[in-house]
């Protein structure tokens, strides 16, 4: 009886550890959960993944870039938007991102024969995601793409070092066809293979020593993956040689003519640096302080971020002091220095080695912008990295003081405390970092939202469709940020890929012209777009523009939206406000003077119009609905572009209730 209650009592502990443990991780991968699309690419993944247009796009990809293996594995950028769903989306991110996590931990498991060391790892991986505004990790970009290649790769050392203990052959194959597809996601693995071959090399030579070229076993080991990387190379170079045109490939995968060394040396360091936790928090503080919803906004001193902190990541923070403390104190500290300090030398090389191609490339080397940015996306590559060095480094600390248990304690202490501060900040960094990409996803929403509600439905046949700011939603200008910003016609793409019927939309102000003028007489809808920087509120007006309020001036610098659409005014809105706030006040400008009573109408109620300004206090009844949608009339021309929003309260204006 008392060996049952002994049972059901370390059973209880067990899940009390587990629950806490992925309650910890989910903390900390909560600032994420709201996002979608954060770059051009992962949309025109998204499109190509509706369009089912595949066999096209992967020629288009391989022979622009010159990488055979597009024709093989481009398949997989489109998996996680086969289902056009964002959960199934989510759920293959987090998962492949938790694969390679795991793998990296198991790999620290049989280096150092420690399952508190693994899980210690493991955890550390998960709390100190970082979010800069270059996205370098793969949930936020290039989901699957990144973090399942990784997985390959990890999967292929984890099974040779398998191999290294059982001796089964199975491993071996299994290992080296791992890495060979690995090899077909990215190029950039051929330098982890070349130092794999190096370490099976110093592994057999420790062994057999002098005799290691007369040994079989050496062969077997080091030969298939040898052939793997030659065949790699032969096809890679074959393939460029045999589709190599004038224009050239992507300069991202085209050697620098013009070296610079300056360059080379900030993309090794610069790409790197911003793995390191809270490194974003205190180099860009001004990216915090737009996106803070703070009154007094973001202040850099870390008792007002603990104070300021969600309850989330609070929560976290202290789940994850617990739970180190719980591996802390059960860790073996019987590793050897030698050990410690060979796997950390190693991951600072793996951690520089990570972006050698890259900084040697025409792109990247010979653009200062690109050279200097913070971190990239390949920054995903060096993270695992820099999290092993820190944990070696922790773990160093508590062997030094080990030998007394005070000591010990102290250390122990120390290092929960940087990663309980560390944690609350990078929590609180993620949570302000990632509303700019959840406006992104607010867009897409409201596109959504637009079509549901048959708006778009109800226009002409022939109407021209201006998107006025829907392309530029952050107030950073940050264009990686913009899925929208970096190709001309994704928005048009979009619509007809995602509602399978064809609009006449405009997204360029030259082409726009150029149509205007030879049909002056066809309808023309505007869309504009405003973003609070303050939270993830859009507001959308879709006007039907006057035709003699549009500029078609075509001189010099007045290809804009801004030259063509100033002064462009309307006498019909449908304004659609997707927020929880339920009362706000919507603000028009007249374009012209009143010279008789004139009125406004919403949903056809009338309301009186005065000079200049007019103002109307909308109220939503339905608090269930997430979009409030209403029409907006008025007897006198008003401004398709400046519209306003504000969400304060109740100004002392008329009040329209909708039901």
């Amino acid at each position: 009886m008392n060996k049952i209650k002994l049972k059901d009592a370390n059973f209880d502990k067990k899940l009390l550890f587990w629950g806490a443990y992925i309650t910890c991780i989910i903390c900390a991968l909560y600032p994420f959960f709201q996002i979608g699309f954060t770059t051009a690419d992962d949309l025109e993944y998204y499109m190509c993944a509706l369009s089912g247009d595949y066999a096209v796009e992967f020629q288009r990809y391989a022979r622009n870039t010159g990488r055979f293996y597009f024709l093989i594995t481009k398949i997989f950028y489109h998996f996680p938007y086969i289902v056009d769903n964002l959960y199934f989306t989510k759920i293959i991110q987090y998962s492949t991102l938790s694969l390679a996590f795991v793998l990296f931990a198991m790999i620290i498991k049989k280096i150092f024969h420690s399952k508190e060391l693994s899980l210690f790892v493991l955890l550390l991986l998960f709390a100190f995601l970082p979010i800069t505004q270059n996205l370098h990790i793969a949930i936020i970009a290039y989901p699957f793409y990144f973090a399942f290649s990784y997985s390959l790769f990890l999967g292929a050392i984890l099974l040779f070092l398998v191999y290294t203990e059982r001796q089964k052959m199975l491993y071996l194959v299994i290992s080296v066809l791992l890495m060979a597809i690995s090899l077909l996601f990215y190029e950039n693995y051929l330098l982890y293979l070349f130092f794999f071959g190096i370490f099976i090399f110093i592994r057999n030579w420790k062994i057999y020593g002098k005799t290691l070229f007369l040994k079989s076993t050496f062969y077997k080991e080091i030969v298939p993956f040898v052939a793997i990387g030659v065949l790699f190379c032969m096809v890679y170079f074959g393939y460029r040689m045999y589709v190599s045109t004038e224009r050239g490939f992507y300069s991202g995968v085209t050697l620098a003519q013009d070296f610079n060394w300056k360059n080379f040396f900030s993309i090794i360091w610069g790409y790197n640096k911003t793995a390191f936790p809270t490194f974003i928090f205190f180099d860009k503080p001004n990216y915090l302080q737009i996106y803070s919803l703070l009154p007094a906004g973001h202040i850099s001193n870390f008792w007002y971020v603990l104070v300021n902190a969600s309850i989330a990541v609070k929560m976290g923070a202290i789940l994850l002091t617990t739970l180190l403390f719980v591996l802390l104190k059960n860790l073996q500290l019987n590793f050897k220095w030698s050990k410690i300090c060979i796997v950390f030398l190693l991951f600072m090389f793996f951690m520089f080695s990570v972006h050698l191609i890259i900084a040697t490339t025409e792109k990247y080397n010979s653009n200062d912008w690109w050279a200097n940015c913070a971190g990239y996306a390949t920054t995903f590559y060096s993270y695992g990295f820099v999290i092993g060095i820190i944990a070696l480094t922790f773990i160093a600390l508590l062997k030094a003081f080990s030998k007394k248990k005070w000591l010990k304690n102290i250390a122990i202490c120390i290092v929960l405390a940087i990663n309980f501060c560390w944690f609350i900040i990078m929590g609180y960094t993620n949570e302000h970092l990632s509303r700019i990409w959840q406006h992104e996803q607010r867009n897409i929403t409201m596109m959504d939202k637009l079509q549901s509600a048959n708006i778009l439905d109800t226009l002409p046949q022939d109407a021209a469709i201006y998107l006025g700011k829907i392309r530029y939603t952050n107030p950073m200008q940050l264009d990686f940020c913009n899925i929208f910003g970096q190709n001309s016609s994704s928005c048009s793409d979009y619509f007809s890929l995602k509602y399978h019927k064809k609009y006449n939309i405009f997204e360029k102000s030259a082409i726009f012209k150029e149509y205007f003028e030879q049909n002056t007489q066809k309808p023309v809808y505007y869309l504009e777009k405003i973003d609070i920087s303050k939270s993830l509120d859009v507001l959308m007006a879709f006007s039907k523009i006057n035709a003699n309020s549009i500029s078609i001036d075509n001189t010099e610098n007045s290809d804009s939206a801004d030259s063509t659409f100033l002064a462009a005014t309307t006498n019909e809105s449908v304004i659609c406000f997707y927020s929880p706030v339920k009362v706000f006040s919507i603000l028009f400008s007249l374009s012209d003077s009143l010279t008789t009573a004139g009125y406004f109408y919403i949903n056809n109620m009338a309301f009186p119009l005065q000079n200049g300004i007019n103002a109307i206090t909308i109220s939503n009844k339905n608090i269930r609905k997430e979009m409030t949608t209403f029409t907006l009339k008025s007897d006198i021309p008003f401004y398709a572009t400046q519209f306003s929003v504000s969400t304060i309260g109740k100004l002392d204006i008329p009040i329209y209730e909708i039901e």
